[in-house]
């Protein structure tokens, strides 16, 4: 048995099932969402369905779609939960900030060393600050000061 060229139901159970309720709208969605190709049909169809999906159907597993998924599971949150998912969004943010933030430290620090131990072999090798200078790329003080606090 065919459902509107839509997907083939074998047994007796599965129309009964089907005939019940809720399903027959997941046959209708699942059946209007096979004749969904573009970018704007797809638009329609889930402003149009919205509602009825309680998730993203494979069709739509595009990135922006996902996200409005996601947004509109938020809406759906009741006062406390907003509260809830806005502390720990927050959370969340402070924790990524302090993380980048020392990940970039440490980045710069590493650099800083490398920096040290490149202008302490070469003064080990006999070069002169000049020298140290134009193949770093330092400016002299800066290779003087290195010298001086690390030498």
């Amino acid at each position: 048995l065919k459902l509107l060229g839509c997907q083939r139901i074998k047994t007796a159970a599965n129309i009964e099932q089907a005939r019940r309720g809720s399903d027959w709208t997941g046959l209708a969605i699942r059946f209007e969402l096979k004749a969904v190709y573009t970018v704007f049909e797809k638009w329609m169809f889930v402003i149009r369905n919205l509602n009825k999906l309680d998730r993203v159907p494979d069709e739509l597993r595009e990135g922006i779609f996902e996200r409005l998924f996601e947004v509109a599971e938020i809406a759906k949150f009741s006062p406390e939960e907003v509260q809830a998912y806005e502390e720990s969004l927050k959370s969340y943010r402070d924790l990524k900030n302090s993380l980048d933030t020392a990940f970039e430290d440490g980045i710069e620090q590493g650099e800083i060393r490398k920096e040290i131990s490149f202008v302490l072999r070469l003064k080990n090798k006999d070069k002169s600050v000049t020298d140290i200078s134009d193949l770093t790329g330092l400016s002299e003080e800066r290779v003087k000061e290195i010298i001086q606090n690390e030498g």
